[in-house]
């Protein structure tokens, strides 16, 4: 039916578009929003029909054939819930609709945790459901259709939020919107078109909520409580009562029009306010009697006694001096100085004039083979508390704790549309988010390896996007975006005011060169254990941080459509900075174990909290001062695709499609 008036009216928002159909009756409306829809179609002669109820979902294309019935009066027809088929096309993809993200269950409220109701996407090797997604940032941590995890493109509104990781070849989202901004997500797997890239192959294109012609909003809180947990296997071993949870998810949101059928407005804020509790591994502290240097319950712990002279019965429970060794063929310590009655304490070592620099020179003293710094690290052990005095007493195991680790979030949204005409659409979107946090610590002082200290974050968003219809068949559109990250972490120091170890533990004047002032990190390998898996006592490696990420992203393209040809020819910008800087160990890593006081090198017995004690660390040690880095990088591509229809069947059967898609790259 040619020259026949089709006007689609957005239901909520109100706004409309209006085409006239081809010599041979096509239609074609451009760049509509998703959201629902009605379809009014009227031609001289016919009666009026208007279907509604039609659904457009993010990045699709819907078709809805409308026949016409001759009129002789002015009537109407009103059609609810018209059948309409999405176009045929190779995208294989699944849309995520806004009213799955509302009722299904989301532990994290993480909205893109429901990508892995995607065919084809699975969690990343190694890890449990949710596990990295719902940390902040990696929502693409999935492997989709067999590909390398962490590679798949975020666009949010029409732009893209992601940027490299500090860790190479990953690639994490600078801002992450709340459940209740998002109104649907498609999940592009597979053949996308040239439009779309910068991936390993999936795209999570989303888009958020926007304003309509009525006031909406809602409050919400979602919380969590230990009361509605069970206790965990330790703590109820232990006879500790359950760790401390309390996690409150609470925020509004509010939508409405500022000009009706013209301008909307849509905002929603979400706060987070978390205490998790946790339980510390059973770990092995020093006694008061090692604290002071004697190690002597060393050699009764594996059923020996000491003879008059003070070596044990049993040579795995005796200490030896690491400065009496002399080296053999293989160049390693042996024939080392057993220590009497495992004291150190009590015991004057002669020291080994034969080591190189001096460092085997000892005055001639009692406990000349005790180092003040470790003997300052041993007393910040906190003491044993679990099965003192019983014969369950197991040294190796002998302490365990709870602490609660802090979580405040907070984040909002600001949408803004207008329509200026049928022609001119803008939308322009701003999100912020700022939280702090800090994990448990166990110890309650400054030597917990548990925790990085203050953790804090901050991100911003914004974007820009504008929709220009020359004509029913030509249009174009253009978005602007910015996001930036930041996220540094200050150390376990900063919870305590500050910390200079050449002033607490008297460690050499050179360690405060980093400019980072907090403790070392000592591992004690061996049968104790570990306060998780960052080290034993003092602080954690690697968690001063400085990481500041930006993402500038700016794409147009221009589409036209004739007869059965569909062009479109575009290009895209992106602007990648990173600065980074991560102090790894800046006063210091050490491993203590039991070789540092065995018999030699590889020799029996030893101790690793007596190897800490005389500051003898044969394990693996470093020291770093830090550099700080600066990147900057440009993505930039430009694509052209096009749809060719032709005839495969005869007339008035339906006819089949190809799309052909083509791409060019720059870096």
């Amino acid at each position: 039916m040619p020259d026949a008036e089709v006007t689609s009216t957005d239901t909520d928002r109100g706004t409309r578009n209006s085409v006239k159909t081809d010599k041979s009756g096509l239609y074609l409306l451009r760049s509509l929003l998703p959201g629902r829809y009605a379809l009014e179609v009227m031609a001289r002669g016919f009666q009026t029909l208007e279907r509604r109820d039609i659904i457009v979902d993010v990045n699709s294309a819907v078709s809805t054939d409308v026949t016409l019935e001759i009129s002789q009066r002015r009537e109407s027809i009103h059609v609810q819930a018209a059948g309409s088929l999405p176009l045929g096309n190779s995208t294989l993809g699944l849309v995520l609709s806004r009213r799955l993200i509302n009722d299904l269950p989301l532990v994290s409220r993480n909205p893109f945790d429901l990508a892995f109701l995607a065919p084809g996407v699975s969690q990343a090797p190694g890890t449990a459901y949710g596990q990295g997604i719902s940390t902040p940032g990696f929502i693409t941590n999935f492997v989709s259709d067999g590909g390398r995890n962490a590679q798949a493109d975020f666009l949010l509104d029409g732009v893209s939020v992601m940027n490299s990781d500090n860790n190479p070849g990953v690639q994490k989202a600078l801002y992450v919107p709340p459940v209740e901004a998002i109104q649907e997500f498609m999940v592009q797997q597979a053949n996308f078109s040239a439009e779309f890239g910068n991936s390993g192959g999936t795209v999570v294109n989303a888009v958020t909520r926007r304003g309509t012609n009525q006031y909406h909003g809602e409050l919400f809180e979602y919380f969590r409580n230990n009361v509605l947990n069970a206790n965990s296997y330790f703590a109820n071993a232990a006879g500790l009562n359950q760790a401390h949870l309390t996690k409150n998810d609470f925020g509004f949101t509010l939508g409405g029009p500022i000009a009706r059928n013209r301008t909307f407005f849509f905002g929603d804020f979400n706060g987070v306010r978390a205490l998790n509790g946790a339980t510390s591994r059973l770990v092995g502290v020093p006694s008061p009697a090692e604290r002071s240097g004697n190690f002597g319950e060393l050699c009764t712990r594996v059923g020996g006694a000491f003879s008059n002279s003070g070596v044990c019965s049993n040579p795995a429970g005796q200490i030896y001096d690491p400065y009496t060794g002399q080296p053999n063929a293989q160049n390693l310590a042996t024939g080392r100085a057993a220590i009497p009655f495992n004291n150190l304490a009590t015991y004057i070592s002669p020291g080994n004039p034969t080591i190189p620099f001096g460092l085997g020179i000892l005055q001639a003293r009692p406990g000349n083979l005790i180092d003040p710094v470790g003997a300052k690290l041993i007393q910040a052990f906190p003491l044993p508390n679990l099965n003192v005095g019983t014969a369950a007493y197991d040294p190796y195991h002998n302490w365990i704790g709870q602490g609660a680790g802090t979580l405040g979030q907070q984040s909002f949204d600001i949408n803004l549309d207008h329509h200026f005409s049928e022609r001119n659409v803008l939308g322009v979107k701003f999100s912020h988010e700022w939280d702090s946090s800090q994990n448990a610590n166990f110890f309650g002082t400054v030597y917990d390896t548990n925790t990085q200290g203050p953790t804090k974050h901050s991100a911003l968003l914004g974007a820009v996007n504008y929709v220009h219809t020359f004509d029913p068949s030509t249009l174009l559109t253009v978005s602007a975006g910015y996001g930036h990250n930041w996220n540094p972490t200050d150390g376990v120091a900063a919870s305590f005011g500050g910390y200079d170890p050449v002033q607490v533990l008297g460690m050499p004047a050179y360690i405060d060169t980093s400019g980072f002032h907090t403790p070392p990190s000592v591992t004690i390998s061996g049968p104790y254990g570990c306060n998780g898996t960052n080290g034993c006592i003092g602080a954690q490696a690697f968690s001063i941080l400085r990481f500041a990420s930006e993402t500038g992203h700016l794409v147009g393209s221009v589409s036209h459509v004739t007869r059965r040809h569909e062009i479109k020819i575009g290009g895209e910008i992106r602007r990648h900075r990173i600065n980074f800087i991560q102090a790894g160990a800046p006063n210091g890593l050490f491993t203590m174990n039991a070789a540092g006081t065995a018999s030699g090198s590889s020799g029996v017995g030893g101790d690793a909290l007596a190897t800490l004690m005389i500051g003898y660390s044969n394990g693996s040690t470093r020291y770093d001062i830090p550099s700080y880095t600066g990147t900057q990088s440009y993505q930039c591509m430009s694509s052209e695709s096009w749809c060719i229809q032709w005839e495969l069947t005869p007339p008035g059967q339906e006819s089949e499609s190809c799309s052909l898609d083509s791409r060019e790259e720059g870096n």
